[in-house]
């Protein structure tokens, strides 16, 4: 183990060359004194408080003033005993902070007049007293150096930090936003086309023995349903595939608006009449509100497959420069009808499913809102409004 590599052994091997520098100072300088007890006391006083100065460094600066005037009492250690002065000075402006370094030097200037005018034995040594000062204010801007030097590096330590924490927690927050958006994608295409198939289902089990031509109609329906379904949820799933991925397909369906018939498709099959009315320029509309706007429908649309029993019902779409409207209503028809797929009980708590929750937040997600309930004739009613301007996408 070197020298250099524990701090305690440069620490010892500090503390012993000050010593030692002031005692040979004493023994082979200029002085009458040489080495005397209380010039080995006096250096012996002046290591312990250097010693100290990293406990106690604002208090070591007087203290060492103290002991510097004993070593010039005892040792006449002129020549050396600025370093232990200049080693307390800039450990104090090190340990301290900005406004620690001014009053170092309006301590340490004065201090140092009065040392070496103190000792100079009636002659006045106008360089050793520049000098002096100049060794004590360099100690202290030394030191301040490198205080300042390691507080930027500490800020900059946590400033990175503080990135770093940032980026994790918009990492998880992306990832959660995403994995809800993968549930609601899931969701509707599940929802939709299970649903559709158990009605298919139930309506060729009914008909199978009385009326099989129809019975096979149904199940060339669910074949279809299911066919697009499967595709859908590819779709829908192809974001966890990774980037590089050739055979990657788009999270969100092509052409959304456009697509709006085929939603009608399981509930016409069904014995459903299902008008789908878009008014406006499909164009205009961003492709996040699109798809927005596509799966609000769906939903809407599996519920009343699921639940109303319906006879009949209205898809309208409205595109104005502003906003997109949605609107899906029904007849609330006989909730025991094959289409039905529920019992009335069932369609009682409609409102309150994972769907139609989705529903409201899709619409939040794109700044807009929804709202769902028993309108006027005591059908079923959805209603959407869709902001355009602020979305953030690109049509």
């Amino acid at each position: 183990m070197t020298v250099g590599s524990h701090p305690a052994l440069r620490e010892a091997a500090l503390l012993g060359a000050v010593g030692a520098a002031l005692l040979l100072d004493a023994a082979f300088g200029a002085g009458d004194h040489g080495i005397t007890p209380l010039g080995l006391l006096a250096a012996a006083v002046t290591v312990a408080v250097l010693a100290a100065r990293h406990r106690a460094p604002l208090a070591a600066v007087p203290a060492m003033c103290l002991a510097i005037a004993g070593c010039l009492a005892t040792l006449d250690a002129g020549n050396t005993v600025v370093l232990p002065g200049a080693i307390a000075a800039y450990a104090a402006a090190a340990h301290g902070d900005r406004r620690r370094s001014p009053a170092l030097i309006a301590i340490l200037v004065p201090a140092v007049v009065l040392l070496v005018l103190g000792f100079s034995e009636g002659e006045m040594h106008v360089d050793k007293l520049i000098s002096n000062i100049g060794i004590a204010v360099a100690a202290v801007l030394l030191g301040d150096g490198v205080r300042a030097r390691r507080a930027t590096r500490l800020a900059d330590e946590a400033r990175h930090e503080q990135e770093v924490r940032e980026r994790e927690q918009a990492a998880r927050a992306g990832v959660a936003e995403e994995r809800l958006q993968i549930a609601r994608d899931v969701h509707d295409v599940v929802a939709h086309s299970i649903v559709a198939i158990n009605v298919q289902a139930g309506v060729a089990a009914h008909l199978l023995h009385t009326r099989p031509e129809h019975a096979e109609a149904a199940l060339v329906e669910i074949k279809r349903v299911s066919g697009a379904a499967l595709a859908d949820l590819r779709t829908t799933l192809g974001v966890l595939r990774s980037d590089d991925d050739p055979e990657g397909t788009p999270l969100r369906p092509t052409d959304p608006l456009g697509r709006l018939e085929e939603l009608a498709d399981p509930l016409r099959a069904a014995g459903v009449a299902v008008d789908v009315r878009l008014d406006g320029d499909p164009e205009a509309v961003p492709t996040a509100v699109g798809t927005a706007v596509f799966r609000i429908v769906q939903e809407a649309l599996t519920n009343v497959l699921r639940h109303a029993g319906a006879a009949s019902a209205v898809v309208r779409v409205v595109v104005t420069p502003d906003d997109v409207t949605v609107e899906v209503t029904d007849d609330g028809g006989d909730a025991g009808s094959p289409a039905a797929g529920g019992s009335a009980a069932t369609t009682a708590t409609a409102g309150a499913g994972a769907g139609l929750r989705g529903v409201r937040e899709r619409a939040a997600a794109v700044g807009g809102s929804a709202q769902a309930g028993r309108d006027a004739t005591g059908g079923w009613r959805v209603r959407a409004h869709l902001p355009l301007a602020g979305t953030g996408a690109v049509a």
